[in-house]
């Protein structure tokens, strides 16, 4: 009796940890997100638009500068490299980030998403240069991404100029330049 009352609580303990194990949200590759996923996401914070996602993200800020010289000094905004990520350990290296846009795929080890840099484009005398800002400055999770565009200053010059963000150049020019300086302001 005690044998046959053991060996049903043993059938039981096995089928709950195999249930468990085949339930677990980390073992289910529908929680996996894909490249298809970080390309319509991208696409929707490079057209300015907010997005909710199926796969909770995780958000980092990291303190970065934007430099705008010209010959007789230089205008410095405090700007920030955000990223949002997924723990995706087994994500492989299908595709390249592009260059020149505002958010692009990132991937390391363990991680994969989009990382924002500065975006700039220049149309006749006019040059844009877009930028992110994220508040707060603290690491944070969620589903939902909201993105609102603000022009932030515009200034004409008529001399040599370079753009640089956290010293590195990005754009130089020579001559009469508008530049309008756009931010990209996004919320959880």
């Amino acid at each position: 009796m005690n044998t046959a009352i053991l060996l049903i609580l043993l059938a039981l303990c096995l089928t709950v940890s195999l249930s468990y194990t085949l339930l677990s949200p980390i073992r289910n590759p529908a929680n996996k997100i894909s490249l298809k996923d970080l390309i319509t996401i991208r696409n929707y914070l490079n057209s300015d638009q907010s997005i909710i996602f199926t796969y909770p993200a995780n958000i980092l800020q990291r303190k970065k500068y934007l430099s705008i010289c010209f010959e007789d000094g230089c205008l410095t905004l405090n700007v920030s490299a955000t990223i949002i990520y997924w723990r995706e350990p087994g994500f492989k290296r299908e595709y390249n980030a592009t260059l020149n846009r505002l958010w692009q795929i990132y991937r390391n080890t363990t991680v994969v998403g989009l990382a924002s840099g500065v975006e700039i484009q220049e149309t006749g005398d006019v040059i844009k240069v877009k930028f992110v800002s994220f508040n707060p400055a603290r690491k944070t999770r969620t589903s939902k991404i909201f993105v609102t565009v603000r022009p932030l200053k515009t200034i004409e010059v008529a001399s040599l100029g370079r753009i640089k963000f956290d010293n590195l150049t990005l754009y130089s020019w020579w001559g009469y330049k508008k530049i309008v300086i756009i931010e990209e302001i996004i919320r959880a």
